[in-house]
């Protein structure tokens, strides 16, 4: 749902005077939405991408610690139960490098798609 907010504020905040000018030349709708809005809107909708991932990568471990048998959440717990903090700092730093991961993937994603467009 993030996204899908956030794109819609990326396109509403497209310059007029871009939308104008294509429209001068004779750019139809579609391609105003696709030259113009679209590329407009792709920072936001990263953005919210960042965020949504976030969100996801939490709360898969954080399911992970309640109720499964594999996983990095289950390899805190059962570091927890047995008394190991060692596997609980192991499961901990994985996680944290896991997410900065998925983080930098998603930042080099939108570098290179985005790399013409000002923010």
């Amino acid at each position: 749902m993030p996204c899908v907010i956030n794109a819609w504020v990326g396109v509403g905040m497209t310059n007029p005077t871009l939308i104008q000018m294509a429209r001068t030349y004779g750019a139809s709708d579609w391609q105003i939405f696709l030259k113009i809005c679209v590329p407009s809107a792709l920072p936001m909708v990263f953005g919210a991408l960042q965020i949504a991932l976030a969100y996801c990568w939490t709360n898969l471990v954080g399911a992970e610690l309640l109720a499964a048998d594999q996983g990095l959440g289950y390899l805190i717990s059962m570091g927890r139960r047995l008394a190991l903090p060692d596997m609980v700092v192991l499961g901990m730093v994985t996680v944290g490098i896991g997410g900065a991961l998925i983080g930098v993937l998603i930042d080099a994603i939108e570098k290179r798609l985005l790399a013409g467009i000002r923010r």
